[in-house]
């Protein structure tokens, strides 16, 4: 031994040696587990997309920075563990869901709750109040998992609009 710091994972148990009690612990290297949860996690952090995956359970197990970018707020409420209702309702409660549905049809928190719980894999267009225009694809994997994938598309979107009115000049002019 050299004096070098390990990362390792233990397990004792109360055992009997010698007819006297004693402890049996077991310890395991988990540097290799470690450097790939850090390689993981930067490239979780580093893909463009906002990323938030809840587990069987519903509940939040990780999500990334770009999740909640341009939503600040919601850095307050998604926690770790919590389950997706119980999210939704913060948010509903602290007028979250009101600031990024105005001048347009609410769906009830339940029925909010119900597509997330049961995704239909289609993605669905988020226009918010500064002008952003977000897609969000929700998809349930094999394991029960849930991952909730935000893009930004409002470049995309201003590119559309900008050929769409090109075309309708165009279409004048030939006519």
């Amino acid at each position: 031994l050299d004096g070098t710091l390990v990362d390792v994972e233990g397990q004792g148990t109360l055992i009997e040696f010698d007819e006297k009690k004693a402890v049996l612990f077991v310890a395991r290297d988990i540097a290799n587990r470690k450097q790939a949860e850090n390689i993981l996690q930067t490239a979780i952090e580093s893909i463009p997309e906002g990323l938030a995956l809840y587990d069987a359970d519903d509940r939040l197990a990780l999500f990334n920075e770009n999740f909640v970018k341009g939503r600040g707020e919601l850095k307050n409420i998604l926690k770790l563990g919590m389950t997706f209702e119980e999210q939704a309702r913060l948010r509903e409660a602290s007028g979250i869901r009101d600031k990024y549905h105005q001048n347009k049809t609410k769906i009830p928190i339940e029925e909010r709750i119900r597509r997330h719980q049961n995704p239909s894999g289609e993605a669905k267009e988020e226009h918010r109040p500064d002008g952003t225009v977000v897609q969000t694809l929700e998809v349930k994997m094999p394991n029960g998992c849930i991952a909730l994938v935000r893009t930004d598309i409002t470049r995309l979107k201003n590119v559309e609009r900008a050929l769409r009115a090109s075309y309708d000049v165009l279409e004048l002019r030939v006519q």
